[in-house]
């Protein structure tokens, strides 16, 4: 288990994937992974992540919960669109869902948008939603000049979630 700023170091700066269990997590009885939450903003680092836990959820046998965090400035530097929470939360969970596999058994919920306070609180937000019963939290990375100018949602994760976390890293541009 990584604690404090070298977990934090690590998660920006590792080259692959890195998982972080919360303090206690190896006391915790655990039968292997059968809840895989993600956290999904509609951004090209959520999708990343939710790739990632479907290739999970084909190895472990375990369903997908998405968890809709839109950040409207976040969504709308990715995609060049203008995002209204309210209306578009619920349209970017059901095309995430309607993308993935079939046999993954897949649900999930859209977080009330008066959550975007601070980066903390979206943090937490996304970390009361995994309940007990999420095995793992898959959460990508932003670039580090969206990091600098944005804040990073997933260092928050890492700190707040109930469960692991498995950090999906932003994939360099070439």
């Amino acid at each position: 288990m990584l604690l404090g700023s070298v977990a934090h170091h690590v998660l920006h700066h590792a080259p692959c994937e890195v998982v972080v269990a919360p303090r206690g997590y190896a006391e915790r009885d655990r039968k292997g992974i059968a809840k895989i939450a993600v956290a999904y903003d509609g951004t090209v680092e959520s999708r990343a992540a939710l790739r990632r836990a479907e290739a999970l959820a084909h190895e472990t046998g375990a369903s997908i919960y998405l968890i809709v965090a839109e950040d409207p400035v976040v969504a709308g530097i990715g995609t060049n669109q203008e995002f209204t929470p309210l209306t578009n939360a619920p349209a970017v969970l059901k095309m995430a869902l309607e993308s993935i596999d079939p046999a993954i058994e897949a649900d999930g919920t859209t977080l009330d948008p008066g959550w975007r306070k601070a980066d903390k609180s979206v943090a937490e937000a996304i970390a009361t939603a995994c309940d007990d019963d999420a095995d793992i939290l898959v959460a990508g990375t932003r670039r580090p000049l969206d990091r600098l100018l944005l804040g990073s949602v997933t260092a928050h994760l890492i700190d707040a979630a109930p469960c692991a976390v498995l950090v999906v890293p932003h994939e360099e541009d070439e």
